[in-house]
């Protein structure tokens, strides 16, 4: 009997010892599965896709490894100002794959790039790449048509606007990053019609459309002035609006 009790004994402590082995893999592979690299593209597309993506990121380093432009130069070239490093933005309007061209594999773009330190653009683009092992590279890019520049504007600051001896209105702007501005805007008339709104916008190309629940607003900037125009607007009385041309 006692020698059943030691071999018994033995035998769960063998168990327990496999059962935290088996255990202990399980966290390994877990951990390894969690630590893969990010997926790389697959295809043309999705290599020019992620290229412009990083751009907009501000990510040039990442963006630099997906090219092989010898024009481009290296990646402090590459990520200097007067080049891609002036891109704080990207917004892809339309992609999609062209007929290959001497060989290359073709992706036409259509992209507004915001530039502050060039000037923001939309430019059509046809990417032309090739196959490095198993990736695809940018190894040319030529520009098709581009819109006219347009610089960003510093739209901070006070505005005023009267409607004669009626109605005085303000707008007051705070920048608070790139090209996002909190503002707060107020209205009154010598009949006491008042009204007061405060909000976020965000500013591309001189152009910026407030919504909420109670009060549409569209903002229309020039280097010293700026048109409202609102719609369905309930953060005033019925007497007078926040519409009008304020200047700086």
């Amino acid at each position: 009997m006692k020698n059943l009790a030691i071999i018994l004994s033995i035998t769960l402590m063998l168990f327990s010892c496999e059962n935290s082995k088996s255990n202990s893999d399980e966290t390994v592979s877990e951990s390894n599965t969690s630590s893969e690299s990010k997926i790389e593209p697959k295809d043309e597309v999705s290599t020019v896709k992620l290229f412009i993506n990083e751009l907009g990121n501000q990510n040039y380093k990442d963006a630099y490894d997906l090219q092989a432009v010898s024009s481009w130069g290296n990646l402090e070239k590459f990520s200097s100002k007067s080049s891609f490093g002036g891109i704080t933005s990207t917004d892809l309007k339309e992609i999609k794959q062209y007929p290959n061209e001497n060989g290359k594999s073709v992706v036409y773009a259509e992209v507004f790039y915001a530039d502050p330190a060039n000037g923001n653009n939309t430019f059509k683009q046809k990417f032309y790449l090739q196959k490095f092992g198993e990736k695809f590279k940018i190894v040319d890019m030529k520009i098709v048509t581009a819109n006219k520049k347009t610089k960003s504007i510093n739209v901070a600051g006070e505005y005023s606007y009267t409607d004669g001896d009626y109605q005085s209105s303000t707008l007051s702007l705070q920048k608070n990053s790139k090209d996002k501005y909190s503002f707060s805007l107020s209205v009154g008339t010598f009949d006491g019609c008042t009204g007061q709104l405060e909000g976020v916008i965000f500013v591309k190309n001189g152009v910026s459309h407030y919504k909420s629940a109670d009060c549409e607003l569209k903002f229309e900037f020039t280097s010293n002035s700026v048109k409202i125009t609102e719609k369905d607007c309930n953060m005033h009385g019925a007497m007078c609006s926040f519409e009008g041309t304020y200047s700086k």
